[in-house]
């Protein structure tokens, strides 16, 4: 049976943090993909698994941090903190997501609003929403159980974005009364 990760507020980040829990993560201070965000950010992974991502997602988590990552924290600057970005096979996998996904390809990230940020989810979500060319945009929870999650004022964020044929489609994930899992597609 897989492990359900549930605390992903608490989850550190930090280089030197990442390294006593995964020894196999490859830190890489000088690396950036983007002005601020950093390879390490970017590969973090809560498992003991390598997950460094080759060539084409490279590419792929340049383009999306130019794009959408760096616009974002011009905008709410120390609002957010990522949750997920790359992810190889087996961290996917450990995930419990459908694999393959945009996460494998580097074209996918989920952050979530801080806890005591003055910037609440569904501004974040509604200037994404106006300004930035995605793929697909989701504003949601990840689980009922959470304690930081409310169908009112979800804290996270999901955000893709390929190299071509962008579709724009923008959805709210949101638990009904029986804890199960909806979206909800938006239309523009």
């Amino acid at each position: 049976m897989k492990e359900i990760i549930t605390d992903y507020m608490n989850y550190p980040t930090k280089p030197e943090v990442l390294r006593k829990i995964n020894p196999l993560h490859q830190v890489q201070f000088d690396k950036k993909f983007s002005d601020h965000l950093t390879y390490d950010e970017a590969t973090v992974s809560m498992f003991d698994i390598c997950n460094r991502p080759g060539v084409p997602q490279k590419k792929a988590m340049t383009r999306l941090a130019n794009l959408i990552y760096e616009p974002l924290l011009e905008q709410f600057e120390n609002v957010f903190g990522i949750l997920s970005f790359y992810e190889c096979q087996a961290v996917s996998s450990k995930m419990r997501k459908r694999v393959p996904n945009q996460h494998m390809a580097g074209e996918e990230m989920d952050f979530y609003v801080r806890e005591e940020s003055k910037v609440s989810g569904s501004k974040i979500f509604e200037w994404m929403y106006f300004n930035l060319k995605y793929d697909r945009l989701v504003w949601g929870c990840l689980i009922p159980e959470d304690s930081h999650c409310s169908n009112l004022e979800p804290p996270f964020i999901h955000v893709s974005l390929k190299f071509s044929s962008n579709r724009q489609a923008t959805y709210r994930d949101y638990f009904d009364e029986n804890g199960l899992l909806k979206t909800k597609r938006i239309y523009r």
